[in-house]
Formats: structure tokens, C-alpha cells, sequence
């Protein structure tokens, strides 16, 4: 599954710790990589912009509403360990519409390719 994310931060493969320590907004966002299937969801998250190649395979859906209760005690970090434990690598966020357009990557195993998105349309790759 194709999906975009985009940062402040430039970096080369995303770091859970150091995404829970550069985290500025949302308590949620500690669950892991948020992205989106949808580029024009993301620009306003930051300047650098990063096109993934996510594993399908582990994956749990639920709805928005459901989002907000998830964690009743904002124990983001908590969550993401259970649904670890569970065995899930992806967390899918499904609109009230039915489609899924963010998912929520919990294992960073389950990224394959990594490409950094330049300004000039040039791509730097790593795979995970």
C-alpha cells in the first residue's frame, strides 16, 4: 500500500522514539507514523514529504469515533504496545464515509520502501 507522510523533520527511516520525542500536537500521534493515501491531506504537517510502500498484511480498521475512545487515559504509547502485542503492524482510520484515507503505521518493519520526496521532484531511497 502506497501512502504519503509528511514532517518539520527531515530524517532517513522513521525512529519511534524519536517520534514520540519531537511529537508536538495530538497525543495520538504516539500510536506511531501517521499517513495518509492522499498527498493534499498532508502538506500542512510539514515541509518534507515522504512516499511509502507499507506492508497490508497485519492490519486493524476502525472508525474515526472509535479513534477518540481508544485510549481513554491518552495512554497512546500503551495502545500501540497492546495492538504490537496483538500482532497488528498497521492501524487503518476509516472515515465516516466508509473509505480508509490515513492509516497509522504501529511496526516501522512493515515499511519497505522509504523515498524522500525533494522539492526538485528528486527521490532518495532506502529500503526498510
Amino acid at each position: 500500500m502506497i501512502v504519503y507522510h509528511a514532517s518539520k523533520h527531515k530524517f532517513s527511516f522513521p525512529d519511534y522514539k524519536k517520534l514520540v520525542a519531537n511529537r508536538e500536537n495530538h497525543g495520538n500521534g504516539n500510536l506511531g507514523l501517521w499517513c495518509s493515501i492522499r498527498t493534499d491531506w498532508i502538506k500542512g504537517f510539514g515541509k518534507y514529504t515522504y512516499k511509502l510502500d507499507v506492508r497490508d498484511a497485519k492490519s486493524k480498521t476502525i472508525s474515526v469515533n472509535q479513534l477518540m475512545k481508544f485510549a481513554p487515559d491518552n495512554d497512546f504509547v500503551k495502545k500501540r504496545d497492546e495492538l504490537l502485542e496483538q500482532g497488528y503492524e498497521v492501524l487503518k482510520i476509516m472515515e465516516s464515509s466508509g473509505s480508509v484515507d490515513m492509516i497509522v503505521v504501529l511496526d516501522f518493519s512493515a515499511i519497505g520502501l522509504f523515498v524522500h520526496c525533494t522539492e526538485a521532484d528528486k527521490v532518495e531511497t532506502r529500503w526498510g
